[in-house]
């Protein structure tokens, strides 16, 4: 998943984030309703709502864990998405990028960052069992 170039029909962030939480955690997360560009931001806002109506639970600032969502506000209102893969980094991809690993408490990003979700599987699991996304020889030093 890391290093994977956007596009908008194939591989965008929700994309993304499905892949994640498939591969690590065994949780399948639907397909959005056909959210395919970057021109449909404001459907992956309504994804994640529905997503999160099914039971995922609000995180706090500070206590995010590997796995958990991170959404973010680009136009006004939630319109991007990313998973956390360790203390302070997300994984995610968007246009003109591949998929990478930056820290969601930059400047940029933590501005930006309007909600933290956790799946109710990954909730239930121990936290000490939380942890990271990636294997070590991805990780960022």
């Amino acid at each position: 998943m890391l290093g994977e170039p956007f596009d908008a029909e194939r591989f965008h962030c929700w994309t993304l984030v499905r892949r994640a939480l498939s591969a690590r955690f065994d949780i399948e997360v639907p397909e959005h309703g056909g959210v395919s560009s970057t021109g449909d931001l404001r459907d992956i806002a309504e994804a994640a709502k529905r997503e999160a109506a099914k039971g995922w639970l609000p995180v706090d600032a500070g206590a995010e864990t590997p796995g958990d969502v991170l959404v973010f506000d680009f136009i006004g209102s939630p319109a991007h998405v990313g998973v956390v893969v360790a203390d302070g980094l997300f994984l995610h991809v968007s246009e003109g990028i591949v998929s990478r690993v930056e820290s969601y408490r930059d400047h940029f990003w933590a501005r930006r960052l309007c909600q933290r979700w956790r799946h109710p599987v990954i909730a239930a699991r121990d936290p000490a069992a939380h942890d990271e996304v990636l294997p070590q020889a991805v990780r960022l030093r």
